[in-house]
Formats: structure tokens, C-alpha cells, sequence
């Protein structure tokens, strides 16, 4: 039998959770770097990102770490994909003293090991503080191409990491690895986003946990009185006698 009070009690709980998802889905929660307005998934995803790299810093460290490797040499040929990265990755070795020749999209590289990663370091940690011009101008590019001479970072320490363990230098392709991650990786994900440390956000990211709580139990409420109200209801079921 259809309850009617029930039924408008789910109806309206329905129509309110679509209400709100309607208004999440919408540009009202600020705007991003390019004055572009963010939904609430933006602005969330935002905030989660400037947090984490708030605790993402390894800069400093790694450079520390990174003095054992100055002064030991290496000597690989690194395949880039295509010439513009050849020749930007050339220039940017050539530039940490390393001897860099090209030949199509592939770069042919010896020097100090140490030096060049220091130079990947410098520019990761440039990038983490949202300084893209400086290490665009490094290279004789624009803050435009900023990312982009990071990711050649990228594939260069990639396949110098992948060439030094076929070497059976497995120390140094371990620690490049680590450069890998810790600093490259870490400067070109956190490019553009401004650092925030989690106690300083406390307050939004406890109405947040709130919120998620009570709009996923708004949503469970709304079908429970939705069915009920068809008639449909879960009764226990009754105990057979043996």
C-alpha cells in the first residue's frame, strides 16, 4: 500500500540531492589561474592538491643526497621520441657541463652524473615554487615551456636510469630513481599550485568530511522513504519450528 507521507518525504529528498549535486556541478566555488570558474569537484580537488604538496618537499634532501654522485661520470646514448626534446635535452646538459651530441631524437651524453642531476634538481625545485620563467629562461625558452623541460628532465633521467642498471651500476640507478620521484616528478605535478599545510585548512576539511557524510546518508534516506512509500518495505522473516 502506498504511503503518501512517506513517499513526499523521499520525492523531496530526491529532488533536494539532485538540487545540490546540480549546484556542486556548477562554477560557483572560484576560479582557477585563467579566471575559469571550478565546480565543488574542482575547488575540492584543488584543495586536496595544495595540502599534499604542502608535505611534498624533498628539495633540500635531495640535493644533500645528491653530493655523493659529483664527480662520478657516465657515459649513455638516451633516446628522447622526437627532435624538439633531442635538442632541448642537449641544450639543458650541455648547459649542467656535460658533453651532449645529437643525432635525430637521440642524445649522446657523457659528464659528471652528479652535476646533471643537480641541474634536474634545481629546476624541480624552481618549478615546485611556481617559478617556470626562470627555468624557461635557463634554456632559451619561455615560462610557456616550462613543464615541458621538465618532462624532458623526466625521460632523460628515465633512460639513464634504465641504461645505468643495464651497466650494473645499480647505486646510481637507484639514486636516480629517487631524483626521479622526489624532486622531477614532485616539481612538475605541483606546478602552478600554491602549498597549504592541513592545519591551516582545518576548518573546511572538517565541513568537508561533515558534508560528505551527510549528503551520502541524505541520498540512502531519500530511496528508504522513496520505497517505503511504494510500499515496499524489508520485514524480517519469521522463524520456521523445527
Amino acid at each position: 500500500m502506498i504511503d503518501k507521507k512517506e513517499l513526499s518525504y523521499g520525492v523531496g529528498l530526491i529532488l533536494t540531492f539532485f538540487v545540490i549535486l546540480f549546484l556542486m556541478w556548477s562554477p560557483l566555488f572560484g576560479k582557477d589561474a585563467d579566471g575559469k570558474g571550478l565546480n565543488a569537484f574542482q575547488a575540492a580537488d584543488n584543495l586536496f592538491n595544495s595540502i599534499a604538496k604542502g608535505s611534498s618537499y624533498f628539495m633540500e634532501v635531495m640535493e644533500e643526497k645528491n653530493q655523493v654522485f659529483v664527480g662520478k661520470t657516465f657515459k649513455a646514448s638516451l633516446e628522447l621520441n622526437n627532435e624538439r626534446w633531442g635538442a632541448m635535452a642537449q641544450t639543458m646538459l650541455q648547459a649542467a657541463g656535460a658533453g651532449a651530441s645529437l643525432d635525430g631524437s637521440t642524445v649522446h651524453v657523457e659528464g659528471d652524473l652528479g652535476a646533471v642531476l643537480q641541474a634536474a634538481i634545481i629546476d624541480s625545485r624552481d618549478m615546485f615554487h611556481n617559478d617556470g620563467a626562470k627555468v624557461g629562461s635557463r634554456y632559451g625558452h619561455g615560462e610557456p615551456q616550462a613543464r615541458e623541460l621538465l618532462y624532458v628532465w623526466n625521460n632523460l633521467i628515465k633512460g639513464l636510469e634504465k641504461e645505468l642498471n643495464a651497466q650494473e651500476r645499480f647505486a646510481d640507478a637507484k639514486h636516480l630513481g629517487e631524483v626521479l620521484s622526489k624532486s622531477v616528478e614532485v616539481g612538475y605535478n605541483f606546478y602552478g599550485i600554491v602549498a597549504e599545510s592541513a592545519g591551516s585548512k582545518a576548518g573546511i576539511l572538517t565541513f568537508s568530511l561533515i558534508f560528505y557524510i551527510i549528503y551520502t546518508l541524505w541520498w540512502g534516506m531519500a530511496i528508504l522513504f522513496f520505497f517505503e512509500g511504494l510500499g515496499l518495505k524489508m520485514t524480517a522473516g519469521k522463524k520456521k519450528e523445527a
